[in-house]
């Protein structure tokens, strides 16, 4: 019997979309939100940081790009590895790495203000999810 044939029950590699356990994907998408509130939250609302203006201007500017850069990178990438992208787990975890940094950044190199325990639930996910 020639394997090629099928004869012998041979089959095609599947398509299927690879899956990580379901903790990963909610543990990303836990990340985006609570990320993209304290982005939000550090780049709108006026007087929240408490240090010198250009910290406070190199804050907010990093919060703008995680809202409007990395946050969507990331679900991107949550989407397109559901769909079976392998280049997509590369990206995802760009983007984890990303936000693991940023969130450091917002938890030590800001001046303590009242965001401070989001910027702790910020880096646990990020951290989290990474580990993942």
């Amino acid at each position: 019997m020639d394997v090629l044939s099928g004869a012998t029950g041979w089959r095609a590699p599947s398509t299927k979309a690879r899956s990580f356990g379901a903790h990963v994907y909610v543990l990303s998408l836990a990340l985006a939100v609570v990320a993209a509130a304290a982005a939000a939250l550090t780049f709108l609302v006026p007087g929240i940081l408490l240090g010198p203006a250009v910290s406070n201007g190199n804050a907010r500017g990093t919060a703008l790009v995680i809202l409007l850069l990395a946050i969507p990178v990331l679900l991107l990438a949550i989407w397109l590895e559901r769909r079976g992208s392998w280049r997509a787990v590369f990206v995802w975890l760009g983007a984890l790495f990303y936000l693991v940094y940023n969130a450091f950044l917002f938890l030590f190199l800001t001046p303590f203000n009242s965001l401070f325990l989001l910027y702790i639930a910020f880096q646990a996910l990020a951290l989290f999810s990474t580990a993942a």
